[in-house]
């Protein structure tokens, strides 16, 4: 939704400032088969103890530290939206 998009501009952002003005493709087998999505995801490291400053660090550390050279181009932002599930296994959204 809106929270990718905008995370997805501040790394491009970034890309900019930092005189990156075109993101080399990551060298791979010869097979046909292209690279899956490359990028962070704040649950596996932050759970839902996420804000704005925190994702905007990662994604400055992505570009600094050559991720997003690489072909790494997406932060994936999690804030626990699912409090559990109903008797039939779908989500139950947090309001």
């Amino acid at each position: 939704g809106n929270c990718v998009m905008r995370a997805s501009l501040i790394v491009q952002l970034l890309l900019l400032l930092s005189g990156v003005t075109k993101v080399k493709v990551a060298n791979g087998l010869d097979n046909g088969i292209r690279t899956p999505p490359m990028g962070w995801s704040s649950w596996y490291g932050f759970t839902t103890h996420i804000s704005e400053d925190l994702i905007v660090d990662q994604a400055k550390g992505m570009v600094q530290s050559g991720l997003a050279e690489a072909g790494y181009e997406y932060i994936w932002i999690d804030d626990g939206w699912i409090i559990g599930r109903d008797s039939r296994g779908k989500p139950l959204e947090d309001h």
